[in-house]
């Protein structure tokens, strides 16, 4: 992933507050034989704040070394996922509107 000549965009949302704290990620990029990969991550942040979704997310982020590749973020308008996605561009020097794309739809990844 680090080594993609494209932009690396990133689709998450966060469980609710009353559930087990689950913050799925999806990372969505062009390889370099220009098929496009979508990467599905379920990550556990020890709390669901925005705060706490955003440092998840930029840690995973260095994991796999594409802090220099980001593009866009896009995830619902629920209020945490807001905080997260200000955290994120205060971390990394973006304003809110170079880095996010509102969407409505929840994003579903099933664990079997």
């Amino acid at each position: 992933m680090a080594t993609t000549k494209s932009r690396i965009n990133i689709s998450f949302d966060a469980t609710p507050y009353n559930v087990d704290h689950l913050l799925s990620i999806v990372v969505h990029y062009i390889d370099k034989y220009g098929k496009l990969i979508t990467l599905p991550i379920v990550i556990c942040p020890s709390i669901n704040t925005g705060e706490a979704i955003g440092e998840a997310l930029i840690n995973c982020y260095r994991q796999f070394g594409i802090l220099d590749r980001l593009a866009f973020h896009v995830a619902d308008r629920g209020s945490q996922n807001n905080v997260a996605i200000m955290y994120i561009g205060m971390e990394l020097g973006f304003q809110l509107d170079e880095i996010r794309i509102a969407g409505d739809a929840h994003l579903n990844i099933c664990i079997a």
